[in-house]
């Protein structure tokens, strides 16, 4: 009925007995292979699949043992009721994207299995379990692959060699070939290794990508008979138009329903609640915002379609992390919105599916106005979403919104599988999160060790950041943030023209960059810069100001330009700890003339280095 292969280095009949004794079915078939190296695992399991009588064939590693007995008799059973499957594993993942390394996205991994290793067992459930039913997957992995020969379309890649990414190759074949890989939740295995990288992994993961590079990224889409969960946002609706919308779940939301039965309008959009400057929502009791959408209750959609500029850009801000269509020409609407020029019913499950995903990195910062903390966070948000992690910059000004994926901070909500980062807030608990991190910025504005631990780790820019706060004696890492290049052509009216960049305040000690300058004699001194402290501004800046030498300019976005104009950047902060001006500097070849507390080098690395370190702390 069953026939169990494994290659092993040495046959152990402590784990032949092991199998007997717990497999169920009586008339099993079992075949070692001895292997002292000599040949690859594909080579190795193509053997076994040749030598063995039975359909049912189980290829599994020789460091394994079941937890529950009548495993066996599970896996016919599964293989009975589900003809159209041919593969069955216990860890797989719906995706495999374009490095081939499958647990790359772990919301798309699939399986639970146990571990064991230095006496220590732990469950690594990388899915909630379907009980006795199967989930569709594109690869699973080779710790354990039950498989009918007859239902096969190939054997497994001899030109993969060693013992890595044969298990990808084959099932990923497989499933190109059109037959089904499945996950089984009810056959549960604890695995005796942690699993370890290296050169031969390495050399094959790059040789594995190379070959199926013209079909990855590859995923499961959703089944075309499930319906989608959808919000349809429109000027008009017209039902003829969007007749195919019935075969689904949808919600619509039009700003003229032409006589239509249960259409919403924005003020009445379920789920949310619309603003009117004196409602107070929350547990802090936040006053609403007049006419701002507020979401108070989730209701999580496949996906967003929309004609309408004016409910896009309402509809995307409360939820940031849903796949958003407009259908119609490009427009002035929220960045991470996808554009199409018509959509049919064949394109629905398509569309869902497209790699945007639940967020799983929430950065949540007290302070999201102008200035280097909001910029180094939406830099490190738009690169995490560039290498596919998705990402959210939560905080309670307006300005961060534009720069990034992003929110205002009353409409986080955080799920159990969120990685949560927070940067200058004083949380009163931990949130329910699977991690959370301090990502501090700054040195006594904000002290680590004055507040109650609620993180599990802390981040700091540098070893010099580290030092001011070395009353803290709990985990950290040192990570710097990522570094933004721009291209900055000088004009000749930049000789001898100073710049004084970033906030008006008392810790920007501005009005000493000033005072300096003028005594180093430059033509003129451009202020860039919001003001944050009207006090300080009108007792200590106001005074030098001339409109002649020290002329102010306020905030501008445009960098390029804004270093296009000087020669010379002054910066005399009294509490700076990395300075993104500086490092700006740097690489636009402008002079940089900063003060003790500021003329600290930093962390020595690029931004690849620098995403591999938040990837370890993040477990990414």
């Amino acid at each position: 009925m069953i026939t169990i292969g494994f290659s092993t280095r040495e046959v152990d009949n402590k784990f032949i007995e092991h199998i007997k004794k717990t497999c169920g079915p009586k008339n099993i078939e079992i075949i070692p292979f001895e292997n002292k190296g000599t040949h690859s695992l594909t080579e190795a399991y193509n053997i076994l699949l040749e030598k063995s009588s039975n359909d049912i064939v189980v290829l599994c590693h020789d460091d394994i043992y079941f937890d529950k007995k009548g495993w066996g008799s599970k896996i016919v059973k599964h293989f009975s009721r589900n003809p159209e499957y041919g593969i069955l594993g216990v860890a797989g993942s719906t995706n495999l994207p374009s490095s081939a390394k499958w647990w790359e996205d772990k919301s798309k991994m699939r399986g639970i299995v146990n571990h064991e290793h230095e006496g220590k067992k732990w469950e690594s459930k990388y899915s909630n379990s379907s009980g006795n039913k199967l989930d569709e997957v594109v690869i699973t992995d080779g710790l354990f692959i039950a498989l009918i020969k007859s239902r096969l379309k190939n054997n497994f890649n001899e030109e993969v060699k060693g013992f890595h990414f044969y298990d990808v190759s084959f099932t990923f074949e497989n499933h190109l070939s059109g037959v089904k890989v499945g996950i089984m939740y009810d056959v549960r295995i604890t695995h005796r290794s942690i699993g370890q990288t290296n050169q031969e992994w390495e050399n094959n993961r790059i040789s594995i990508a190379k070959r199926y590079s013209e079909f990855l990224p590859k995923k499961i889409l959703k089944d075309k008979h499930n319906k989608l969960k959808i919000l349809f946002l429109c000027e008009n609706f017209y039902k003829d138009k969007y007749e195919f919308l019935d075969k689904h779940d949808t919600i619509i939301i039009s700003q003229n329903n032409n006589g239509v039965k249960n259409i919403f309008n924005i003020e009445s959009v379920p789920g949310t609640i619309l603003g009117d400057g004196i409602l107070k929502i929350g547990p802090n009791r936040v006053t609403t915002v007049k006419n701002r959408l507020y979401r108070i209750k989730n209701i999580n959609y496949d996906l967003i379609l929309s004609d309408s500029i004016f409910l896009s850009n309402k509809i995307k801000c409360i939820y940031p992390n849903t796949k958003h269509i407009f259908i119609g020409p490009k427009q002035e609407v929220h960045n991470s919105v996808e554009f199409i020029d018509e959509i049919n019913d064949n394109d629905l499950h398509l569309l869902s599916n497209r790699d945007v995903g639940k967020s799983r990195v929430k950065i949540l910062t007290g302070f999201s106005n102008e200035g280097g903390s909001t910029f180094a966070l939406s830099r490190m948000v738009n690169y995490f979403n560039e290498q596919g992690v998705s990402t959210t910059l939560y905080g309670p000004n307006d300005y961060h919104l534009k720069l990034c994926n992003s929110d205002l901070s009353e409409n986080l909500s955080i799920e159990s599988d969120d990685i949560i980062v927070t940067h200058f807030i004083n949380l009163k608990e931990r949130p329910k999160a699977k991690k959370v991190i301090l990502f501090c910025h700054e040195k006594n504005i904000f002290e680590v060790s004055k507040v109650t631990p609620y993180w599990d780790e802390v981040i700091f820019l540098n070893q010099k950041h580290r030092s001011y706060h070395s009353d803290y004696n709990g985990k950290y890492t040192i990570i710097p943030n990522f570094k933004e290049f721009f291209k900055v052509e000088k004009t000749e009216d930049s000789n001898g023209v100073a710049g004084i960049i970033g906030s008006i305040d008392f810790n920007k000690q501005t009005h000493k960059s000033i005072e300096r300058a003028l005594g180093d004699g430059c033509k003129k001194i451009l202020l860039f810069g919001s003001v944050t402290d009207d006090n300080y501004y009108r007792q200590y800046v106001k005074p030098l100001i001339d409109n002649e030498v020290v002329i102010e300019y306020g905030f501008i976005d445009n960098k390029p330009k804004m270093y296009s104009m000087i020669d010379v950047v002054y910066q005399s902060s009294l509490s700076e700890v990395a300075s993104l001006v500086k490092e700006e500097c740097e690489f636009t070849h402008t002079t940089f003339k900063g003060t003790n507390s500021i003329n600290h080098d930093g962390e020595s690395m690029n931004n690849e280095e620098v995403f591999s370190c938040w990837k370890k702390v993040l477990d990414l």
